[in-house]
């Protein structure tokens, strides 16, 4: 039996959030100006300070991440009902 997309999605052969990001998009702008100014902010952040932003920054990439996450199932989820009662 071949294998189709939505049986490598469901057995985890697809990673979902493994993508290239094009610079040169809304996203990959925004995400090129965020870690410029965290860049920046590190510069002027006293030594003792640092530590927390760094945890700072890795708590809201982690909140971004599973967000996605969360919104890519809710997404597949709708898109597979809408499919289903297409077929009706």
């Amino acid at each position: 039996m071949k294998n189709t997309i939505l049986e490598d999605l469901f057995c985890g052969r697809i990673d979902i959030a493994e993508r290239d990001i094009d610079r040169e998009s809304d996203l990959g702008k925004a995400n090129r100006i965020s870690t410029d100014l965290a860049i920046e902010f590190l510069k002027i952040v006293p030594e003792c300070d640092k530590n927390k932003f760094n945890e700072l920054l890795q708590a809201d990439a982690e909140e971004f991440f599973y967000g996605t996450l969360d919104s890519f199932k809710h997404g597949f989820k709708l898109g597979i009902k809408l499919m289903l009662a297409g077929m009706e």
